[in-house]
């Protein structure tokens, strides 16, 4: 997905990554022969960084590089739902023919939530809000409330 938004590159070399993003080839691979170094030698570098997921680099070899940025990947809170993904007023009493799913609702993981995303949310919550949707214009199109023309 990321490699397909432009998010995540495919390089066959550093000689290919550095060509793309306008860095010296040779600043790059003197920076990766230290990363190696550092890596290898189990100490910190000079960021005070301990883990190193891979700890040898061949210039070589398919090297992958990513747009890193900040962002938001969760927000607490929103609008409450209940188990058929009908918005819920004040009182709790259902908003007829109002759905939602996803980061526009809150509380479906209680006051916090596990860590990761909310990408299992909005699926499931997604094909639940669609499945009421539905059924609830299908019982709004047998009341005559509501006409639907395709």
């Amino acid at each position: 997905m990321y490699a397909s938004t432009g998010l995540v590159k495919k390089y066959a070399n550093v000689d290919e990554l550095a060509e793309d993003s306008g860095i010296s080839a040779d600043v790059l691979r003197e920076t990766l022969a230290k990363y190696t170094k550092v890596a290898l030698s189990g100490e910190r570098d000079e960021f005070g960084k301990t883990v190193y997921p891979v700890s040898k680099w061949d210039s070589d070899q398919t090297i992958y590089s990513a747009l890193i940025t900040p962002v938001i990947h969760y927000t607490m809170g929103g609008l409450q739902i209940n188990t058929k993904a009908q918005i819920l007023d004040q009182s709790g009493e259902p908003l007829h023919g109002l759905f939602g799913a996803g980061e526009v609702t809150g509380g479906v993981h209680g006051m916090n939530r596990l860590a990761g995303n909310s990408l299992l949310e909005c699926v499931v919550y997604g094909r639940i809000s669609a499945k009421s949707a539905i059924d609830y214009c299908l019982q709004m199109e047998k009341q005559k409330k509501i006409k639907h023309e395709l």
